[in-house]
């Protein structure tokens, strides 16, 4: 799995207890005025991200050494289920509370909470129905125990504090960034000390519980005088319900799309070949990841924000925020690309090198996803969330079809290449959805995808070439990644002069 002091967050003397339960008032959190604010969110925000992604490095690199491939193959069929369900029974709380003009009053807050309980049960009560079937699916017997335990994740991830969801709408990401490292380190610490005396895939099931739980607890300390309890209020159960209707059914279907590929693989190949696919998934989809979390955490609140209150300005203010988002991404992805085939022969063990291979092949897919990330933000902060759905839809079918076509064609990596065709159809679907809010971006895609493939070509010819030295291989891959992070801090600098939307609350 991926991904003491208490983490606190001052607070101004003003509060106010509501139904025996004192919440901060929202006048006192913190607003979000000009663009510097919203980019010291945005570095607390990275920092959270790549503090978080170097200790996953770390933990996996000392992990290789400790279990075999098969243990992170019968790992990814369990997050497969996991995952799965808990996508399946999304309510959209989360969004809906970063959205909604209630999303500070105490009752809309508690009652998102009582769902979000009854949910996490009823996520673990489904999980241990499926195990036996999903165990003799896979004919992996070891799923029957493995999966009801994993499922406990679900319980206590669903017991976390909204305090969550209310910094990331006032964009206070500091307190979050320490939430994420502190966590990581728990699950990391409780992982290779198990491996260490007992090397099974229990070890990375004990690893999730306890992350889950350290970031759960935790989550209740980030506000004072914040708490939350059970509660209905039946109006404001009926608004979650209406906003998450379509994240629903746009959530079932992303579950489709994110995970058809390790669905497909659990039969089309064995179980060590699904735990190197993991692997080389993990480094691959790093960027992708970066860039959901800046698009959660930034882009989304700054955009419903502005939708609330200055919607003419919505699409200007999404175009320049996506473009630095969009070249952050690409510098990361560009590095990936240039440097993971050596990172796995260099630092994992042998069973894992070909997974370095596998790596630059998802990294296609991989931007294909990250433009649609960067834009379906923008449809939810418009509350059109039943286009989301038409996207899932989309990339499901497309990355099924495209990738059994493929592995008939061209065989793994095939496979793979169908993968990107099915993400590239789902993007033409958002793209087409906000074409009718009179939102077109198509100039901005085509400019990056096109600078992007250029160099994924160029850096592809620098590590293939025989007549090319590996030392000046190295350096004429350095400055490439160099040039594109030189890039990125140059757009996050014109991003400080531009004339800021106004985040005040």
């Amino acid at each position: 799995m991926r991904s003491a002091s208490t983490i606190a967050v001052p607070l101004e003397n003003r509060s106010e207890s509501v139904s025996g339960a004192r919440f901060r008032d929202a006048a006192t959190l913190p607003s979000i005025k000009h663009h510097n604010s919203v980019l010291n969110a945005s570095a607390w925000s990275m920092i959270g991200y790549g503090a978080s992604q170097f200790l996953r490095l770390g933990n996996n690199m000392i992990l290789s050494y400790l279990l075999v491939p098969e243990a992170f193959g019968t790992m990814a069929i369990i997050n497969l289920v996991i995952v799965g369900l808990g996508m399946f029974s999304t309510i959209g709380a989360g969004p809906c509370i970063i959205q909604n003009a209630k999303g500070d009053e105490p009752s809309f807050l508690n009652t998102a909470w009582t769902l979000q309980l009854i949910r996490g049960v009823v996520i673990a009560i489904c999980a241990g129905l499926l195990a036996w079937p999903v165990a003799n699916f896979y004919r992996e017997p070891a799923l029957l125990l493995l999966i009801p335990v994993a499922a406990l994740t679900s319980i206590i991830d669903a017991a976390c504090s909204t305090s969550i969801f209310t910094l990331q709408r006032h964009l206070n990401l500091k307190s979050l960034a320490g939430l994420e490292i502190i966590s990581q380190i728990a699950g990391s610490i409780c992982m290779c000390s198990i491996a260490w005396f007992y090397p099974s895939v229990w070890a990375l099931v004990a690893g999730a519980i306890a992350m889950t739980l350290t970031r759960t607890t935790i989550s209740h300390f980030l506000l004072r005088d914040y708490s939350n309890r059970i509660e209905w209020n039946q109006e404001h159960a009926r608004q979650l319900f209406r906003f998450g209707k379509w994240i629903f059914v746009s959530t079932l279907l992303a579950f489709g799309a994110m995970q058809i590929d390790r669905m497909m693989m659990g039969r089309l190949f064995d179980i060590p070949t699904l735990g190197l696919y993991s692997f080389a998934l993990a480094i691959a989809t790093m960027p992708q990841m970066l860039v959901e979390k800046l698009c959660m955490s930034i882009m989304y609140p700054l955009l419903s924000k502005c939708q609330r209150e200055s919607p003419s300005k919505l699409a200007s203010e999404l175009q320049v925020a996506r473009e630095v988002i969009l070249v952050i991404g690409m510098a990361l992805l560009i590095s990936v690309f240039a440097t993971c085939r050596i990172f796995f022969e260099t630092f994992y063990h042998t069973d894992y090198h070909l997974a370095g291979e596998i790596c630059q092949w998802l990294c296609a897919a991989a931007w294909f996803v990250m433009l649609s990330l960067t834009l379906s933000r923008a449809l939810v902060a418009l509350g059109n969330t039943r286009a989301l759905a038409s996207f899932n839809l989309a990339r499901l079918t497309g990355s099924f079809a495209a990738s059994l076509l493929g592995l008939r064609i061209a065989g793994f990596p095939g496979f793979i290449a169908g993968l990107a065709v099915g993400s590239a159809l789902g993007h033409v679907a958002i793209v087409a959805s906000l074409a009718r809010h009179r939102i077109v971006l198509l100039r901005q895609d085509a400019r990056l995808t096109a600078i992007l493939a250029g160099a994924i070509m160029l850096s592809a010819l620098f590590q293939n070439s025989s007549q090319i030295s590996l030392p000046f291989q190295l350096v004429a891959n350095g400055l490439l990644c160099v040039t594109f992070w030189a890039w990125a801090i140059n757009e996050v600098i014109q991003y400080r002069s531009r004339t800021p939307v106004s985040m005040s609350s």
